[in-house]
Order: structure tokens, then C-alpha cells, then sequence
């Protein structure tokens, strides 16, 4: 953050849930769709956009901290708005917990790259202290809303959607707020943005199928029956093979005892 912009560092940090199911794909029992595989190679392709459209700085970057204020209390408005829509049941879950732990995580770069850029340019590293731990505060207030989404929603929708959000708030923070540079030409500006895209478009793609189980289910719906209900099913047959032995059992004691004594 000391050395980059941070509307490039965070889309390309963003776009590690690609590598991730690479890799598990690899290393664990998982299997990538071809769609999956797609939105693998727009992540990939929309970062490598991304760092080829990077300019550096013609001067100082100036921090404007007014903007920087607004767009603070904007982001603190719209977390509160997806929560609320959330308690009053209007949002689902995994939405409201991905805007919210999306705009945390989006504010603690934040608010580290303000404290650097504010150290810097008045000499003060208490400037750069009171950053990095707001930075930790947000962060850990995002893994917070996070695991709620988690533990009630789609995991991989919900760590996606953060991403994007956490995207989101880098790059406007740090165009609007940070005056980080932009490229000069209308075919760079075009690109960075077609990069942007790609980025979107991999991941929405990446937490459409979930892998191995959507695979498993579609291979193994028979006759339009739905996967979950074959589980129950195969769940009954199995509890009542277990419990065969018990039943007969039973059977066989009520029949030894005496009617008059039951």
C-alpha cells in the first residue's frame, strides 16, 4: 500500500478466490466445471489488465479529505442499510453479510493507505499507527460479518460478493478520494475498466457452481428427483437397516411375555 495504488492492489488481492479453486481442484476432491474454468481465466486475465494499465504518478498525490470523509460515511450508511434490510428479513443473508464484510475489508486498505499518505506528508507516524489499527478494527469487524454470512448462506457466494464489494470501494475510494492516477489515453481508461469487468464477470461465475457437488448433483438426479430427496430417502433405508436388529429383537421379547403381564 506504501508503494502501489490501492485501487490496483485490491483488485488484484480480490482475485485470489480464482487461485484458490485451482488449487482445490488439484489438492482436494473438488472438480471444476467448464465454467468454473472460465471464470478462473477472467480473473486471471482481468488482473493481468489491471497491472498492464498501471501509470505511475506524474506528482504528489494529493488526498482529498473531504471526499474521503463523504464516501467514509457513505459505505458506513449503506452497511447499516443492508442490515437493517437483513433484520426486517427484506435481504437475504448471505447478501446483507457480503456488503458488509465487502465494505469493512474495502475500508481497513483504506484506511491504512490514508494513514501513510497522512504520515508521509506531515511527518507524523502517529498518523500511520491510528490507520493500521482502524484497519484492524474494520478487518476484524469484516471477518465478523463474514462468518455470519457463512454459517447462514452459500460459503463461496459469500466470500465472492465480499471480494467484489471490497473491490468496489478500493478503486472508487482511491480514484475520488486518493487521486490515484488513472491511465492517460481513452483506450487505457477503456481497458482498466474491460479489466475491472473481467474481474466481475470470473467471479460471478467462479460462485455459480460450487464444484464437485454441483457436478454430483446433476450426474446423480435421476428421473427429475431431486438430490436432496434421494439423501433423505437413502438416509431412511440406511437408519432402518441399523435398526432392523433392534426392532426384531423387541419383536421377539413382546412375543415371550404374557398378554395379561403387558
Amino acid at each position: 500500500l506504501k508503494q502501489a495504488p490501492l485501487s490496483i492492489v485490491q483488485p488484484i488481492l480480490g482475485c485470489g478466490l480464482a487461485f484458490v479453486a485451482i488449487f482445490s481442484h488439484y489438492l482436494t476432491s473438488d472438480t471444476l466445471r467448464p465454467n468454473d474454468w472460465a471464470g478462473c481465466a477472467l480473473c486471471i486475465v482481468g488482473t493481468m489488465g489491471v497491472g498492464l494499465t498501471t501509470v505511475e504518478g506524474t506528482g504528489v498525490e494529493e488526498m482529498y479529505t473531504s471526499v474521503a470523509f463523504l464516501l467514509l460515511v457513505f459505505f458506513v450508511v449503506l452497511a447499516a442499510f443492508s442490515e437493517t434490510l437483513y433484520r426486517r428479513r427484506l435481504l437475504p443473508c448471505e447478501v446483507a453479510s457480503s456488503v458488509s464484510a465487502g465494505i469493512c475489508f474495502g475500508l481497513s486498505a483504506c484506511s491504512s493507505k490514508c494513514g501513510i499518505k497522512l504520515s508521509m506528508q506531515f511527518h507524523v507516524s502517529l498518523f500511520a499507527v491510528s490507520g493500521v489499527c482502524l484497519s484492524v478494527f474494520l478487518t476484524s469487524s469484516g471477518f465478523v460479518a463474514q462468518t455470519r454470512g457463512l454459517k447462514d448462506g452459500r460459503a463461496l457466494a459469500v466470500v465472492t460478493w465480499s471480494n467484489l464489494v471490497a473491490i468496489m470501494v478500493a478503486v472508487i475510494f482511491g480514484v475520488l478520494a486518493l487521486s490515484e492516477p488513472l491511465p492517460h489515453t481513452g483506450v487505457g481508461i477503456v481497458a482498466r475498466v474491460g479489466a475491472l469487468s473481467l474481474l466481475f464477470v470470473g467471479s460471478y461465475l467462479l460462485q455459480l457452481q460450487t464444484g464437485a457437488e454441483k457436478w454430483k448433483e446433476g450426474k446423480e438426479s435421476e428421473n427429475g428427483t431431486p438430490m436432496k430427496q434421494r439423501n433423505e430417502s437413502k438416509a431412511r433405508t440406511i437408519n432402518s437397516e441399523r435398526a432392523d436388529g433392534t426392532l426384531l429383537d423387541t419383536v421377539q421379547v413382546l412375543h415371550a411375555l404374557d398378554p395379561k403381564q403387558v
